[in-house]
């Protein structure tokens, strides 16, 4: 951004005409200078037609970034990037659903059982394509294997 304020700091002091200035900024904003774009993400888990409260919802992008969000008492979640960024970035998206349970003390085992079975966690499959706008995507788990 330093780069770009610059580059409009002097085209305006060397009198350049406000159009161009106005033709930068707006290249600088088509070209992706604002960042990645992101679609709002909600839904529903349900496994074997019951809603699955307190689980974990995490949209992982191939660059390795993450969204994140934990289902209320009904299944329901909405995608979080950051503390204050909801959503998650556009494109392809690997999905782990998980029971978010703590580790027991030294031993690195969980202190509470894994309900999602591991198709959707550990070992999940599960993809999501993220458009930008908002969108809903539920996942209709079964225990089945």
């Amino acid at each position: 951004w330093i780069f770009f304020v610059k580059v409009f700091v002097m085209m305006y002091r060397s009198k350049t005409s406000v159009l161009r200035c106005v033709v930068f900024l707006g290249m600088c904003t088509l070209s992706g200078c604002g960042g990645p774009q992101f679609g709002l993400v909600s839904g529903q888990v349900t496994l074997d037609g019951k809603p699955l409260p307190d689980i974990s919802v995490r949209f992982e992008d191939e660059g390795g970034s993450a969204a994140i969000a934990r289902t209320d008492k009904a299944g329901k979640y909405e995608m979080r990037y950051t503390v204050d960024h909801m959503g998650a970035p556009v494109g392809k998206h690997k999905v782990t659903i998980f029971t978010p349970a703590p580790l027991s003390d030294g031993t690195g085992e969980r202190a509470l059982p894994e309900i999602v079975p591991a198709k959707y966690n550990s070992k999940s499959t599960l993809t999501q394509d993220v458009k930008s706008g908002s969108q809903v995507c539920n996942f209709e788990l079964t225990s089945k294997p």
